[in-house]
């Protein structure tokens, strides 16, 4: 099961504009090109703790309780995994997001 919730979060792709970058702040993913935040995004507490973010191709992942969205450039939720159990770390050292719940 794990393996397709990867594969899905593998295949989908937005351009990624060179030198911006992904942020966890408490509970706010921010998105940023230099000192400019382009978007953030806030989740409730109850929602659980963030998990990443980590980037593969041209796309950006951030684990939010039992949860995997895959976001886009421009703060674009491409996709969301949801899983049996809070997600503890996401690691993008292969062709494929890992996810351990």
């Amino acid at each position: 099961m794990r393996r397709g919730w990867m594969t899905l979060l593998g295949l989908l792709a937005l351009a990624t504009p060179a030198g911006a970058e992904m942020s966890v702040r408490g509970q706010t993913l921010r998105y940023e090109e230099g000192d400019r935040v382009v978007w953030q995004r806030t989740f409730p507490a109850a929602l659980g703790k963030l998990s990443g973010p980590v980037t593969l191709g041209d796309n950006s992942y951030v684990g939010v309780g039992p949860v995997v969205y895959a976001f886009g450039a421009q703060g674009r939720v491409l996709g969301r995994a949801d899983l049996p159990g809070q997600v503890t770390t996401l690691d993008n050292s292969g062709r494929a997001v890992r996810v351990t719940v």
